[in-house]
This record gives structure tokens, C-alpha cells and sequence, in this order.
């Protein structure tokens, strides 16, 4: 079965082995990106029914480190706020004075902040679609936009 695995993602691709509570052996191939975890505040769900953070026609901002100040980003947040779109920001977390700006400026940033956790993985695909949708129940959701 890793053979199998090692042939579907060729040499860019990752292999993740994860414990089963069934007896069934399964092969699953992600593509695009996957992610450990949702966003980070409920504030940031856009659908109240379904619980979802849900965004179209979105600006996507991948930052590799924490983000603890938005001070550095303001330019960026300022012109994609004179564009009307939503804002996704990926990053390896977001907190403090970082996250409550968000949170507060949410209705004028349209911006959902996701946490990518420890795990960051990179599938064998690439992105075609930019929509985005987390449940708080996802550990594992495959990413969109990057879908």
C-alpha cells in the first residue's frame, strides 16, 4: 500500500500514516493542501447554520510564522479593504493583538483567519477553485482556493 501511495503522489508528494479504530486498511489521496485544523474564532463563521467560514472570490495571504501584530500587514489589509473581497490569511497561528483586530474589524475586513497547526501538509494537486469553507469539527479538511 505505500508503494501504491508513493506512486500516486510522486517525489513532491506526502505520505502521512495515521492510526485506524477500524480493522480496514485505506489509501486516501488529498489534493491541494490539508489542513489540521478551522479558524480560529466563531466570529469568523459567515454561515450561522451550518457553522462554516465560508468565502468566494477571495484574496488568500499564506504567512509562514505566527502572527502576533498586524503593524507590518496594515498596507495589505488596507488595499484588500478598498476592494471589497474577503481576505483568507493562513498562518502557522494567529493570536493576541493579531487575532482581535481581526475579530473586531471581521464586518469591515471580511477576513477569516485560519490556523494551520503543527502538520502543515502539501498534497500532489494543485489549485483551481478559491473558495473557502472549516467546521470547527475538521481536523482535517482538505484546503480550497489551494483546492
Amino acid at each position: 500500500m505505500i508503494a501504491e501511495a508513493m506512486q500516486k503522489v510522486g517525489n513532491e508528494g506526502v505520505i502521512t500514516v495515521e492510526e485506524a479504530k477500524t480493522a480496514e486498511t485505506e489509501l486516501e489521496v488529498v489534493e491541494g493542501m490539508q489542513f489540521d485544523r478551522g479558524y480560529l474564532s466563531p466570529y469568523f463563521v459567515t454561515n450561522a447554520d451550518k457553522m462554516v467560514a465560508e468565502l468566494e472570490d477571495v484574496y488568500i495571504l499564506l504567512h509562514e510564522k505566527k502572527l502576533s501584530n498586524l503593524q507590518a500587514m496594515l498596507p495589505v489589509l488596507e488595499a484588500v479593504v478598498q476592494t471589497s473581497k474577503p481576505l483568507l490569511i493562513i498562518s502557522e497561528d494567529v493570536e493576541g493583538e493579531a487575532l482581535a483586530t481581526l475579530v473586531v474589524n471581521k464586518l469591515r475586513l471580511q477576513a477569516a483567519a485560519h490556523h494551520l497547526g503543527r502538520r502543515r501538509r502539501r498534497g500532489s494537486g494543485h489549485a483551481g477553485r478559491q473558495q473557502a469553507a472549516w467546521r470547527p469539527e475538521d481536523r482535517r479538511r482538505q484546503g480550497a482556493g489551494l483546492r
